[in-house]
C-alpha cells in the first residue's frame, strides 16, 4: 500500500484520537482501544514506511496516548460501582452455559447426597461426623433442632463463619487449576454434604423448620457457591481451551475473569455470614418474617447473577474479552554493551524467562520426573520418605512465623538438605550434578535463542559446565556452611567464564574478574544472591503449605488408601514440588547470572562507551528525518 493511501484510510481515526486525547475527563477504555488501534497502526508504519514523517508521527502519537493512559486512574467508588455494575454482570452473561453447568451439578450432587443417606443410614455419619448428629438429635429431643446457632457468642460465630466460607470459597475457584474439575470436584463433595444434611430433618417431620431456619442464610451460601464453582471453572478454561491464543495469554484472560467473579462474591458471604450469626438464631421469629428474608436474599442474589445480566449484555459480544488489556508480543531487546543496574537486571530476566515459559516448566518438570525415577530405581522410596511434611495450615504457618517460632519453617528448610545430596551419597551426587548441568545447558540454550549477544553452546562449553556443577555439587557434601556460603558466592566467576568462552572472549583475565566481583560488582552480585534465597524462602512457603494441602484434599476426594499409602504419595508430592520450584528457580537465578556478566564485561572494558564516542556526528538521516 502506498503512503497516501495509509494515510487516507486512517486519518478520520487519527483525528478522532487526538480529540480524546484533548477532553478534560478521559475515558480509560476508551484510551485502552486507542492505544491498540494507533500502536498498530505504529507497527505498519515502521515496516513499510520505516522513513517517512508518517511513521515520526504515529511515534508521538502512540506516546501521548499511552501516557496519558497511564497517567489515568479511576476514582475509587466509580471503579467499584463499575465493578459490579458492568464487569461482573458482564462476565456472568458470557459464561451463561457454565453457570448452568455449575447449578446443574450442584442439584446433581445434592440429589446424590439425599439418596446415599436414604440408602445408608451410616453415610450420614460418615459426611457430619457422628458428634454433630448426636449434637443435633439432642437438641430435637430437647424440642430446639437447630439450637447449634445460640451456643456461640454472635461476634465469634460472624467470624468463624465467614472465615469459614471464604476459604471453601477459596478452595472452589483455585481447584479449578486442575483443568475445571478440580472447582466440580469440591462443589460435588459440599453439594453432598448439604443433601445429607437436608435429608437428615425432612426425614425427622422437620422439613419446615428446616426451610424456614436454614435457608435464611442458606440461600445465599448455595448460590455463592455456584459462582463460586462457575470462577473454577472459567480458571480452568483458559489452561485447556486457549483458543486462538497462546495458553499464558488465555490463562490470563479468562483468569482475570475467574478472580473477578470470586471478589464479587465476597460481600454476599459476608452478608450471609451475618444473617447466619445475628438473625438465624432466633427460631421463634415469625414465619412470615423469615419467609420475607428468604425470598429476599434469594431475589436478590437471582436479580444479581441472572436477571440484570442477562438483561443488561444480552445484545453485547464477546470479542473483547479483556483483548485491549493484552499488550503485543514485542522482541526481547537486550543492549550487552550497556551498564544495567541490579532492578534492570532483575526485570529482563523476568522477561527472558517469561519467553517459552511452557517449555521452561516442561524441562523442569521432566528432568524432576526423571531424577525421581532414578532415585527409586536405586534404593526404592527410602530417599523420597526421608522428606518431612508438616501437618500445618499456611494461615497457622504464618502465625507461628509472626510469633517468632520457627520449629515448622525449619522443617520445610531441612528438605531443601535432602535436594542437596543430604544423604551425602555419591550415587546421589553424580545425579544432582548432572541435574544441575542439564538445567544450565537448557538455560544457556534457552538464552542464545533470544540474545544474539550469545553464541549456541559448544562441546567445550558443555564440559565446562559438567565440571562445574560437578565441582559446586562436590563442595556442598562439605559439612562446612562457610565453605557453601563461598562456593555460592563463586558461582558469577563461574557464570562469567562460562559466557565469555562462548563469546570468544578473553579479553579480561581471572584475576581482573575477581577484583571486578569483590569492587564495583559485589552490590549486583550479593543482590542477585539476596533475590534467590527470597525466592526460595516464598516458593518453600507455597509449596509447603497451601499446594500440597489442596493437592491432598484432591486424592482423599477421589482415592481410598491406607495411611502408610497416602503418607508416601504425600511425600513424593512434596518432593517432586521442592524438585520443580529449585529447578525453576535455578532457571531464572542463571539467566540472572549471564545477564550480570554483560554488565560486568562493560565495566570492565567500557566497549560501549568507547563505541558510542567513535559513533558521533555519524547519524544516519533519510529525508531529513533522523532513523531510529
Amino acid at each position: 500500500m502506498r503512503e497516501r493511501k495509509f494515510v487516507d484510510q486512517n486519518i478520520e481515526k487519527w483525528a478522532q484520537i487526538e480529540q480524546n486525547l484533548k477532553h478534560k475527563s478521559k475515558d480509560v477504555e476508551v484510551l485502552r482501544k486507542d492505544l491498540v488501534q494507533v500502536t498498530d497502526d505504529l507497527s505498519f508504519a515502521r515496516t513499510f514506511y520505516r522513513s517517512r514523517s508518517v511513521r515520526v508521527y504515529l511515534n508521538g502519537l502512540t506516546k501521548s496516548v499511552y501516557d496519558q493512559l497511564y497517567s489515568t486512574r479511576r476514582p475509587v467508588w466509580p471503579s467499584i460501582r463499575m465493578f459490579f455494575t458492568s464487569d461482573v454482570p458482564k462476565i456472568i452473561y458470557h459464561s451463561r452455559k457454565e453457570l448452568l453447568l455449575s447449578f446443574i451439578f450442584l442439584i446433581a450432587s445434592i440429589a446424590i447426597g439425599i439418596f446415599s443417606a436414604h440408602k445408608d443410614p451410616e453415610f450420614s455419619s460418615s459426611i457430619l461426623g457422628k458428634d454433630y448428629l448426636e449434637m443435633t438429635v439432642n437438641n430435637i429431643e430437647n424440642g430446639d433442632p437447630f439450637g447449634v446457632y445460640k451456643q456461640e457468642n454472635q461476634f465469634e460465630m460472624f467470624y468463624s463463619i465467614a472465615r469459614n466460607n471464604l476459604e471453601v470459597g477459596l478452595k472452589v475457584f483455585l481447584f479449578g487449576l486442575l483443568a475445571s474439575y478440580g472447582a466440580l470436584a469440591i462443589m460435588l463433595s459440599n453439594g453432598v454434604a448439604l443433601g445429607v444434611f437436608m435429608y437428615f430433618f425432612y426425614s425427622r417431620n422437620l422439613a419446615s423448620e428446616f426451610n424456614f431456619t436454614v435457608w435464611m442464610h442458606g440461600g445465599i451460601e448455595i448460590l455463592t457457591l455456584i459462582i463460586e464453582t462457575l470462577a473454577g471453572i472459567l480458571l480452568g478454561r483458559g489452561l485447556i481451551y486457549p483458543g486462538t491464543l497462546s495458553r499464558s495469554k488465555a490463562f490470563g484472560i479468562w483468569g482475570r475473569r475467574a478472580a473477578m467473579l470470586y471478589l464479587s462474591t465476597i460481600p454476599f458471604i459476608l452478608f450471609a455470614a451475618f444473617i447466619e450469626s445475628f438473625l438465624t438464631r432466633y427460631t421463634e421469629m415469625p414465619n412470615a418474617l423469615r419467609l420475607i428474608l428468604i425470598l429476599s436474599s434469594v431475589g436478590l442474589m437471582i436479580f444479581y447473577f441472572a436477571w440484570y445480566p442477562f438483561r443488561q449484555f444480552k445484545n453485547s459480544s464477546d470479542t473483547d474479552f479483556g483483548l485491549p488489556d493484552l499488550k503485543p508480543e514485542t522482541p526481547f531487546f537486550f543492549n550487552p554493551k550497556q551498564i544495567d543496574s541490579s532492578k534492570q537486571i532483575f526485570l529482563q530476566s523476568i522477561k527472558l524467562l517469561g519467553m517459552d515459559i511452557q517449555k521452561t516448566l516442561l524441562f523442569c518438570l521432566l528432568i524432576t520426573v526423571c531424577f525421581l525415577i532414578c532415585s527409586v530405581a536405586y534404593d526404592g522410596f527410602d530417599y523420597v520418605l526421608k522428606f518431612q511434611t508438616i501437618d500445618l495450615d499456611f494461615e497457622k504457618l504464618l502465625g507461628q512465623l509472626g510469633a517468632l517460632n520457627f520449629n515448622q519453617l525449619l522443617t520445610l528448610i531441612g528438605n531443601l538438605n535432602w535436594v542437596f545430596n543430604g544423604p551425602q551419597n555419591w550415587f546421589y551426587y553424580f545425579l544432582q550434578s548432572s541435574w544441575m548441568a542439564a538445567l544450565t545447558l537448557f538455560v544457556l540454550h534457552h538464552i542464545s535463542k533470544h540474545l544474539k549477544a550469545i553464541s549456541s553452546v559448544n562441546f567445550k562449553v558443555v564440559a565446562m559446565t559438567f565440571f562445574f556443577s560437578f565441582f559446586f555439587n562436590l563442595v556442598f557434601l562439605q559439612d562446612s556452611i562457610l565453605i557453601k556460603i563461598v562456593a555460592l558466592l563463586a558461582t558469577p566467576l563461574a557464570w562469567w567464564s562460562v559466557v565469555d568462552q562462548i563469546n570468544h572472549n578473553t579479553s579480561i583475565s581471572l584475576k581482573e574478574k575477581i577484583s571486578l566481583l569483590l569492587g564495583k560488582g559485589l552490590g549486583r552480585s550479593v543482590t542477585l544472591i539476596l533475590v534467590f534465597f527470597a525466592s526460595l524462602f516464598i516458593g518453600l512457603l507455597l509449596v509447603a503449605s497451601p499446594l500440597s494441602y489442596f493437592a491432598l484434599t484432591f486424592i482423599d476426594l477421589n482415592f481410598d488408601y491406607g495411611i502408610e499409602t497416602k503418607v508416601l504419595i504425600a511425600k513424593f508430592m512434596l518432593s517432586i514440588s521442592l524438585f520443580l520450584m529449585v529447578s525453576f528457580l535455578w532457571v531464572f537465578y542463571s539467566i540472572q547470572w549471564v545477564i550480570l556478566t554483560f554488565t560486568l564485561n562493560e565495566m570492565a572494558g567500557a566497549q560501549g562507551i568507547l563505541e558510542g564516542i567513535e559513533s558521533m556526528g555519524t547519524t544516519r538521516k533519510a529525508y531529513g528525518i533522523e532513523m531510529e
